[in-house]
């Protein structure tokens, strides 16, 4: 009896069209939290909440030895009276105790100085705190836990109710938008150490007959109020600033530091020179609640730091942010079709979408300004209007409910449209650039490149091999929420309404799809990098939650479960009959990864043997997987390794399915599988 090892290299995702016999044996017929990229298939990176605090994922936590004369409890901070220490207690502590367990600590305590409890001495410390000094690995994990923990304890939801609407990053700092508690208007906030933080709202001030041009910084003046205010924006929205006897534009001031109350017609004047009319006093610029905002960011204004964020939804207008004011955009529609859904960047114009078909063009390099005078312009495109993305920086492309085109060009002198689809469009929030534009359309997950040949575009799916999912979800009535690119890993994730994610790495040749399931339910998304050029996902949750994704390795707290089912393999014999010995898999990733493994044979044939049967079951795909028969093994390499399990089974062909649940372990990575069988008689 010849004992023959076959390998299998993990790669091409989930494969639910081709013929069980055919199906390479690399590809996976089922799983759940297990993501594609170069290497093979990689467990799902936690999450954890944000609110601007410390990340639970980063603590850590000491251990000092000390000598008490008075107990301490969980929470207490502790300071060293000479060295001026501080540090917070993870564990309770009677005067028995011969070393504290602290967290958070700033400074360094010195040997034998007093330690304190406000103003009450309780003890002296006998020696240094040791980072992360548990003396054993259970004690580690304890510790180590209840720093990460308190921490998560601390961060707090979006204030106010509803979901959260807006989530985005803006020149290092991040942003939510939340219903107030009432609900009768949206709240935007912003991350700190101390949580979110409300961003105060400015005012505008509307103007006409302007004869001299307001800019930032100035001061004006009431002539008949006597009120004052600074100005923090100056906008023109008709014709243009005029002159003394001959006053023109008319437009808006957002304003702060108001004293008083402006009058209409009351002329306002900077340093003493009459400069616009008031139409009357100013009024709080607030956001409109509900919706779902679609934000972008662009530096029009050439400066360091005066990038911008654009934000949509649907309900009011749309306005630029600058991280203190915001600025409403006003393209001259009526107040009750200026509602715009989607907002784009592209040639130095901000473009704007709604849903009665029309995009409008701001003026060049100006986006908070509309006149067609000066280049804004206006694109009847025939139907609602879903997305704007931009690809390869030179062409626009504007995708319908029902029509997909793009335009091209830099300015109202040489833009032209062309038509891609005429007959089928895309649906909002699943445009993501990752390589290339992919998009969801009805009939699954495609992507459009340009043609170099043509110059135009050409429209491919990357989700045939996951047809009979798509088919099961357009029965259910399935819709996608949302999107998110993480362009580091090459994936973009589809989040879809009954909770599914899809999960596709875009890195190969092939596309390959990955099914994913988070708690949360998804409500709005930001991916991008923060000011240190790392790569930043983070969720606006249904639950008032915004969550940081691929950060920790759990599910905020809860652990991290999924499987991961190979197909059938024959090794080239479908009619020969073999005993399987073993299992083994290449792994990279955490040292004391803990898997398990379960071995079908004869395409699941109930009649083949199994050895040490064990329930083990894990939800998702729709389903619930009871599989038993599964032996644990552990791997304890620190970079790549193997994983051997000893699977004794009998039939023509085989299938493993690996089964992890990890809170506190790293991602890790399968590579390679080698089975290790012998050949029997011919299948009868």
């Amino acid at each position: 009896m010849t004992l023959q090892p076959n390998s299998v290299i993990l790669r091409g995702g989930l494969n639910l069209v081709t013929p069980a016999m055919a199906i390479p044996g690399g590809m996976v017929l089922n799983g759940l939290n297990y993501e594609a990229d170069a290497s093979g298939y990689t467990s799902l990176e936690g999450y954890e909440r944000f609110d601007g605090r410390l990340a639970p994922s980063d603590a850590e936590y000491w251990s000092m030895p000390v000598q008490l004369s008075s107990g301490v409890s969980v929470g207490d901070t502790v300071t060293g009276a000479t060295s001026g220490a501080s540090a917070i207690v993870l564990f309770d502590a009677d005067i028995a105790a011969d070393r504290l367990v602290l967290a958070e600590l700033n400074g360094e305590f010195e040997d034998n100085e007093e330690i304190k409890v406000g103003a009450s001495v309780i003890g002296h410390c006998r020696g240094n705190a040791v980072d992360n000094g548990a003396t054993n690995d259970e004690d580690h994990r304890t510790f180590l836990k209840a720093a990460i923990e308190r921490r998560r304890a601390l961060i707090q939801k979006v204030p106010g109710s509803g979901p959260v609407r807006c989530v985005f990053e803006l020149l290092g700092e991040v942003y939510a938008i939340r219903d107030a508690s009432d609900g009768a208007r949206g709240v935007l906030h912003k991350a700190s150490v101390a949580g979110w933080q409300e961003v105060p709202s400015k005012r505008l001030l509307a103007f006409t007959a302007a004869t001299n041009e307001i800019v930032s910084g100035d001061q004006v003046t009431g002539g008949t109020s006597a009120a004052t205010a600074t100005v923090l924006h100056a906008v023109i929205l008709k014709d243009n600033w005029g002159s003394v006897g001959n006053p023109s534009g008319s437009g808006f001031l957002i304003v702060d530091q108001q004293t008083g109350t402006f009058v209409a017609e009351d002329v306002l004047s900077v340093g003493g020179t009459a400069s616009v009319t008031a139409s009357g006093d100013s009024e709080p610029v607030g956001l409109p609640a509900g919706g779902v905002y679609e934000v972008e960011t662009h530096n029009f204004y050439g400066s360091a730091g005066s990038d911008r964020a654009y934000l949509v939804n649907g309900i009011g207008s749309g306005f630029e942010f600058d991280g203190t004011a915001l600025v409403p955009l006003k393209t001259g529609l009526s107040e009750e079709l200026e509602k715009p859904t989607r907002v784009q960047v592209f040639s130095e114009h901000l473009f704007l979408g709604y849903e009665t078909g029309t995009v409008m063009r701001s003026e060049t390099g100006t986006p908070v300004q509309f006149r067609t005078t000066a280049g804004a312009g206006e694109i009847g495109f025939g139907s609602p209007i879903r997305a704007l993305p931009t690809a390869f920086s030179t062409a626009l492309v504007i995708i319908g409910k029902k029509k997909i085109s793009y335009l091209t060009g830099t300015s109202i002198d040489d833009f032209r449209l062309d038509t891609i689809n005429n007959k089928a469009g895309g649906y909002a929030g699943t445009d993501q650039l990752v390589g290339e534009l992919i998009y969801m359309d009805r009939a699954g997950v495609r992507s459009l490149s340009a043609t170099q040949k043509f110059g135009n575009f050409r429209s491919s799916s990357v989700t045939a091999l996951i047809e009979p999912w798509w088919k099961a979800k357009r029965k259910n009535k399935v819709k996608p929420v949302g999107s998110l690119a993480v362009s580091s890993k090459d994936i973009y994730r589809l989040f879809l309404s009954d909770g599914s994610v899809l999960s596709i790495y875009v890195g190969s040749s092939k596309a390959e799809c990955m099914h994913l399931s988070y708690p949360f339910r998804f409500n709005c998304g930001w991916g991008g990098a923060d000011e240190e050029e790392e790569e930043l996902t983070l969720v606006g949750a249904e639950d008032g939650f915004v969550y940081q994704l691929d950060s920790g390795n759990s599910f905020d707290g809860e652990p991290v479960t999924g499987f991961l089912k190979l197909p059938y393999n024959s090794f080239g014999s479908p009619n020969q009959n073999k005993t399987f010995f073993k299992a083994t898999f290449e792994i990279s990733g955490a040292r004391q990864t803990q898997l398990g493994l379960v071995a079908e044979f004869s395409n699941g044939n109930p009649d083949q043997p199994h050895a040490g049967e064990q329930l083990f079951d894990v939800t998702g795909g729709g389903g619930i997987w009871n599989v038993s028969n599964w032996n644990e093994f552990l791997w304890s390499t620190q970079h790549v390794g193997q994983a051997d399990a000893y699977i004794d089974g009998n039939g023509t062909n085989v299938s493993a399915t690996v089964i992890f649940e990890a809170t506190e372990d790293n991602p890790h990575t399968l590579s390679i599988a080698t089975f290790h069988y012998s050949n029997r008689g011919l299948a009868k």
